[in-house]
């Protein structure tokens, strides 16, 4: 009679191995799928938490769930009106509805208009917008007369978000640190506070610096969305509700717990 068998053979262990492998790899991707989906979540509630304390310091409300046409509109109240040249309505968005713009990077883009409501860098301000990318090079997220006094813009640049808006032929270039490229959904603001200008990444203070210059208007107003005044810095990813408010967010008391100072 033969004796009992005691162990494994070595298919067995193998086989044994490979179910472990399997069950810690889903266990990974679990972990870091609601890593990704409370990161999300912290940065829309930041979001929404802005609209509902400053909503009435709002100038434009794109948040482009018109999802068809060559018009982006304005749910502020003043009109701003955009229009699309070459972009992409897509239902990949970080709230999982409604719609988002696709931008090719090469000539995309959305002309939001001369409407002096946009030329609010003579005081402060926010510029938000919620991003996708996986670029590496400058990539505008919007701006404003850029490079002329009292023009302002947001981009992705070399991985990281960089803000800038000029005064007294100074660009207040502030570089952020949180790295934006990774082809996941993030919410960003450029706010301009009346002595420091700021970058906030999903929610937190990204980066922040003493403004230098003399605050003034643009002498007009050209903003654009995903691109640099329509002619370069194309934007290469995804661009959804994008806001502009005559109000710091920074400062707004309803803040002060979700966008911590640096």
């Amino acid at each position: 009679m033969r004796g009992s068998r005691s162990g494994f053979t070595l298919i067995e262990l193998l086989i044994v191995i490979g179910i472990i492998g399997v069950l810690a790899t889903l266990a990974v991707v679990n972990v870091s799928s609601s890593r990704e989906k409370a990161r999300i979540a912290k940065a829309a509630a930041y979001a929404s938490q802005m609209k509902r304390a400053a909503g009435d310091m709002a100038v434009a409300l794109w948040d482009m769930d018109d999802c068809i046409g060559s018009t982006v509109v304005d749910r502020s109240g003043f009109g701003n009106m955009a229009s699309v040249a070459n972009t992409t309505w897509i239902t990949n968005t970080p709230a999982e509805q409604g719609c988002a713009l696709s931008f090719d990077g090469t000539s995309s883009y959305v002309s939001a208009g001369t409407s002096p409501t946009l030329n609010v860098a003579n005081s402060e301000f926010s510029v938000c917008a919620w991003f996708r990318t996986a670029g590496t090079g400058a990539s505008e997220i919007f701006s404003n007369s850029p490079a002329a006094n009292g023009g302002f813009a947001l981009m992705v640049y070399m991985g990281h978000l960089r803000s800038q808006v000029w005064y007294s032929g100074n660009g207040n270039t502030l570089d952020g640190v949180t790295t934006v490229n990774d082809d996941k959904w993030h919410y960003g603001c450029h706010v301009v506070e009346p002595t420091r200008t700021v970058l906030i990444v999903d929610g937190r203070v990204d980066a922040s610096a003493t403004l230098t210059g003399t605050k003034v208007r643009a002498a007009s107003s050209n903003m654009f969305i995903g691109a640099r005044a329509g002619v370069s810095s194309f934007f290469s990813g995804s661009i959804d509700d994008v806001s502009v408010y005559t109000k710091a967010l920074t400062l707004v008391n309803a803040t002060k717990s979700v966008a911590t100072g640096l």
